[in-house]
């Protein structure tokens, strides 16, 4: 509140005083009733007082009788006249002390007129003279102003009268002071008698009160004090939602207080036709006052005008300015997003929105994040996270008088939202959020909470009401993905040797690679644009790509559609990324496979192993050495009907160890040629049988009619020089599909 002093403007108080000369002065003869003295007090004080009003005037109008105080024969006259003061607390003794009026002084100074008040008779002089004299029974005035007594207190410099503090409460008397000439000399009378002065006998006077009243507080209903500054418009005083209007009295007692509300903008009108209105007359020092003006209109700024006035006719105005009248609650008008529609944020990226409301705001709090939302979060939908505002939209600090506030969201791992969104229409959360006037935060309309309500989770907002505009609608911005959400759901489902013969589990020598069937999880739209890695790790050496390109294959919609991936080839030499560039790579191992899919978003699944390594055998199994039976070895002549079993040893092609071999007949049996004269014997396998295993092939021979070895070297049965040893129709191959090597020409000598 401010206060502004009013003092010779709004009232003027005429005081009118009957004066008789009646006392005796040293100089005078003792005759009474001399004359009459009427004043005129004008200004704003009230009867009885001399208040602050430096406009006041104190007018004497002199009408003098002394005729009868002649000399000589001739009548008196008065030749100079002038008012003397006396202030005290109390009615004084008539005599100089009291009226000399100079600090220090005990006679009045007639000779210099020390002390005297000016008058504006005669340029403003301490005494009005007149050479000639006034005639008796003909009026004169003299007036002294309140800036020519105020100046004689200063000068006078008596304790306890130089300001206003000083004489506040204490009387003021007048005296006339007035020569007569032809021997009468000085006489100095007190003024007496009139009903508007206080006192009573012979002594009438003024009171003094130059100080305004004040009011000690001045609030709203709510008990706000509101704006005192009349150039700002904005400050949480500036607003408010009562229309009552409480005051305290200060140190003094007031004879009536009254308000004005002149409109400024807004919807209302002038109240009262602009004028004041009365709303508490007298009301002691310290006392309270309630007013309720049912007229003010909400959405409208008034400055407000408090005046109050005291028994002297001392006012003072306070003003309250720019005040908002709201009644109206705020409500949110939407949530807004702060990037670009359709994007995706990524792991430990920001992503940044804020709250719109309807006017300035008072939050619950002036640390920022103590104001929270709690958003909704992970595929699941499920689960949420309370997180504290970080400014207002700008990015500048988070103030009351805002009418925005932002919130910016890390991206943390395993969080995903398709259409990011906060968590229910009661989402925000700190406390009570009211508007500049106190009112609080309403629920929007049809929202059924404080914020739009939001869709259900994977879905986006749309409409065009307030209820709508929830932080994924189009007309807030737009939507937004949050991503650090790593894939799940993906595993190898098969392992396939390409080219060749095809062992399930095996790679071998004449296999061109693999062909590995990947399961994805239809449900993750982000796998599309992903990559899918395939790794292999031999006879642990530790782990390498084996995908083309090396960062993996780019998943498909229809792969993500389908489910799998079932074309991830693999050759096993002659490129990049092949499976021989794996560490250490040969024959006698195994070879494990895993997979990781990223999604487009750059979040990595944890890698699935294939449960089942593939066993690597490069080699083909060969026949190291043709025996007899049990390995017999001795020199022998078979005859005519005698029977021989030739074993056939086989080892790995590689390691030279004995290696187990699988027949699958194909219709005809396998034969091993024999060198035997003019026609070659070709004994048939015996063991193993169809589709049994051996590390040994077993030929039984009979000597037939005719048969010789002679010819032979040393002449010691052989088997034939050229392609000895046949398969048949069916197949000799070892675990991993690797066929006999049956080229055993070089064993083509004597056993």
């Amino acid at each position: 509140m401010t206060i502004s002093r009013k003092r010779n403007y709004l009232l003027t108080a005429s005081l009118l005083m009957q004066f008789s000369f009646a006392g005796n002065f040293d100089q005078n003869d003792g005759t009474a009733n001399l004359g009459t003295v009427a004043l005129t007090v004008s200004g704003s004080a009230l009867s009885g007082y001399y208040n602050g009003d430096t406009g006041q005037t104190l007018t004497f109008t002199f009408t003098p009788s002394v005729d009868a105080l002649g000399d000589g024969g001739n009548g008196g006259i008065v030749k100079k006249i002038s008012i003397l003061y006396h202030i005290g607390t109390s009615d004084p003794a008539l005599n100089q002390a009291n009226f000399a009026m100079k600090n220090g002084r005990t006679t009045i100074d007639v000779d210099t007129y020390e002390g005297f008040p000016a008058n504006d008779r005669a340029g403003y002089s301490q005494i009005w003279t007149n050479s000639s004299g006034w005639a008796n029974g003909v009026a004169q005035t003299i007036t002294i102003r309140d800036d020519q007594l105020e100046s004689a207190f200063t000068q006078n410099a008596i304790s306890g009268t130089t300001s206003e503090s000083d004489r506040n409460g204490k009387r003021i008397y007048f005296a006339a002071l007035y020569f007569i000439d032809d021997g009468a000399g000085w006489e100095l009378d007190q003024i007496t008698t009139s009903s508007d002065v206080a006192g009573s006998g012979n002594w009438f006077y003024l009171t003094f009160d130059e100080i305004d009243p004040t009011l000690g507080t001045i609030t709203d209903g709510d008990d706000q004090s509101l704006n005192s500054t009349s150039w700002t418009t904005t400050l949480n005083s500036n607003y408010t939602k009562s229309n009552i209007t409480k005051t305290t009295v200060g140190a003094e007692n007031i004879t009536s207080l009254k308000i004005q509300w002149i409109k400024e903008a807004g919807d209302g009108g002038v109240i009262n036709s602009g004028n004041y209105l009365t709303v508490a007359n007298a009301t002691n020092a310290s006392g309270a006052i309630t007013y309720t003006q049912s007229n003010l209109v909400n959405n409208t700024r008034y400055d407000i005008y408090y005046q109050i006035a005291d028994a002297a006719g001392n006012t003072a105005t306070y003003g309250d300015y720019n005040i908002w009248y709201d009644t109206s609650a705020p409500t949110v008008t939407g949530v807004h997003s702060l990037e670009t529609n359709g994007a995706t944020l990524k792991k430990d990226e920001v992503a940044s929105f804020y709250v719109q409301f309807s006017e300035a705001m008072d939050f619950p709090s002036a640390t920022a994040a103590n104001n929270t939302i709690t958003i909704k979060i992970n595929s699941g939908g499920g689960d949420t996270r309370t997180i504290g505002a970080a400014s207002d939209k700008d990015g500048g600090g988070l103030a009351d008088g805002d009418e925005t506030m932002r919130f910016n969201y890390t991206v943390q791992a395993n969080d995903y939202s398709k259409y990011f969104e906060y968590a229910t229409a009661g989402a925000l959360g700190g406390g009570t959020y009211q508007d500049r006037a106190g009112n609080d935060l309403a629920d929007c309309t049809s929202c059924g909470g404080t914020l739009p309500p939001p869709p259900n989770f994977g879905s986006q907002a749309s409409g065009s009401n307030v209820a709508d505009f929830s932080l994924s609608n189009a007309s807030t911005g737009g939507s937004f993905s949050i991503d650090g959400d790593p894939p799940t759901g993906f595993s190898i489902a098969s392992v396939t040797p390409v080219g060749g013969n095809v062992v399930t589990n095996y790679i071998n020598g004449v296999n061109t690679g693999i062909r590995i069937a990947v399961n994805l999880p239809t449900a993750d739209e982000t796998i599309v644009d992903g990559k899918l890695l395939i790794e292999g790790n031999y006879n642990n050496q530790g782990w390498g790509s084996i995908s083309t390109p090396a960062t993996g294959w780019i998943i498909t919609s229809a792969e993500r559609n389908a489910g799998e991936k079932t074309d991830a080839d693999v050759s096993v030499s002659g490129g990049a990324n092949d499976l021989d560039d794996l560490t250490s790579w040969a024959t006698g191992n195994s070879v494990q496979f895993r997979v990781t899919v990223t999604d487009k978003n750059d979040n990595a699944g944890s890698a699935a192993t294939y449960a089942t390594a593939s066993a690597v055998d490069l080699f083909k199994p060969i026949v190291k050495s043709v025996t007899g039976a049990a390995a017999n070895i001795i020199a022998r002549t078979l005859k005519v009907g005698a029977t021989e079993v030739f074993e056939v040893n086989i080892v790995d092609g590689s390691t030279n160890a004995a290696e187990t071999v699988t027949y699958v007949d194909g219709g005809n049996e396998p034969t091993l040629k024999l060198e035997t004269g003019a026609t070659d014997a070709a004994p048939e396998m015996t063991d193993p049988a169809n589709n049994a295993s051996a590390t040994k092939l077993k030929f039984s021979y009979t000597v037939s009619s005719g048969e010789t070895s002679v010819a032979n070297a040393d002449e010691e049965l052989i088997t034939h020089a050229t392609s000895p040893l046949s398969v048949g129709g069916g197949t000799i191959r070892d675990a991993a599909g690797n066929d006999l090597d049956v080229d055993i020409s070089l064993l083509s000598t004597a056993n």
